[in-house]
């Protein structure tokens, strides 16, 4: 039986201080959006709202990029307000390996303390295969080359 999350319990108050933030199929959705419009820029940094076509059913996706950044997986660019870039990490995760499922949120600091042990795969949270080619496989070999002996799963 999987052992359920616990979050801290501040000892004065009484409230969390912490949360589990999973990741989701439309985690997975965002992330794939962001790895195609980097792809036709040609540089690894874009600013959602100003470069990205996000009307319709993307709308959302700016009230939700938190849930891709405090995983890892998109990252701000430094000196650059409202851009983010794609980390090593959305390479291994767009190639299909295993990533933790679950980051553990501090609501004190704002930031990403750790993760739950459970693992997932883009394709688990999309529950379809994905396949990459031309210049989306490209960006994701450029974030996470594939070593020596290494399976490529695309």
């Amino acid at each position: 039986m999987k052992k359920k999350y616990q979050p801290e319990i501040c000892e004065h108050c009484g409230q969390t201080k912490t949360y589990e933030l999973p990741l989701d199929k439309g985690s997975a959705k965002i992330v794939i959006s962001i790895v195609s419009a980097i792809s036709k820029k040609g540089v690894n940094e874009i600013h959602p709202t100003r470069e990205m076509d996000l009307s319709g059913s993307k709308k959302w996706f700016t009230t939700n990029l938190s849930r891709p950044r405090f995983h890892g997986i998109i990252a701000y660019v430094n000196g650059k307000s409202g851009y983010y870039c794609l980390t090593r990490k959305a390479g291994k995760f767009l190639r299909g390996e295993n990533i933790p499922r679950c980051a553990i949120i501090s609501k004190v600091t704002g930031k990403q303390e750790g993760y739950l042990p459970e693992m997932t795969t883009i394709s688990k949270l999309l529950k379809e295969p994905i396949m990459w080619s031309g210049n989306e496989k490209n960006i994701i070999e450029l974030l996470d080359p594939i070593e020596v002996g290494q399976t490529q799963m695309f």
